[in-house]
């Protein structure tokens, strides 16, 4: 075991990546201050996965929830400040994505969910 030092700018920081069939759909980083890192964030942010992970990480984040069999998912990464590595640290198969009014603006969070919405349909109801 080691602790994955994720401080800067005074937050530890984690990256939830949801997965919908085979697709990254969403990445959220979420911040809290080192000694609460363990509880609810208390800032989150959307990022651009694009800008967020290598293709290379997309592609190992992609085989992770495939190995697991998780066609939707949210996955708890932590990126290294001192070697700039993605580490998976937990897979969540039963999402619930930010906390509006909490971590994240209602105005964010209301895109968040219409960001969701349309991928879940891309990825599952228009498949079928």
């Amino acid at each position: 075991q080691k602790l994955i030092n994720t401080v800067k700018n005074g937050y530890a920081s984690d990256i939830r990546i949801a997965i919908m069939n085979g697709k990254i759909t969403s990445v959220v980083d979420r911040f809290r201050v080192p000694e609460q890192r363990f509880t609810s964030p208390s800032k989150s942010e959307i990022l651009s996965h694009h800008d967020t992970l290598s293709a290379d990480e997309s592609a190992k984040v992609l085989e992770f929830a495939k190995r697991m069999y998780l066609d939707y998912c949210e996955l708890d990464t932590l990126r290294s400040v001192d070697d700039n590595k993605l580490y998976i640290v937990d897979a969540n198969n039963t999402p619930s994505g930010p906390h509006p009014g909490e971590d994240m603006p209602w105005k964010e969070y209301m895109q968040y969910v219409h960001d969701y919405c349309v991928a879940f349909k891309e990825q599952f109801v228009d498949t079928v």
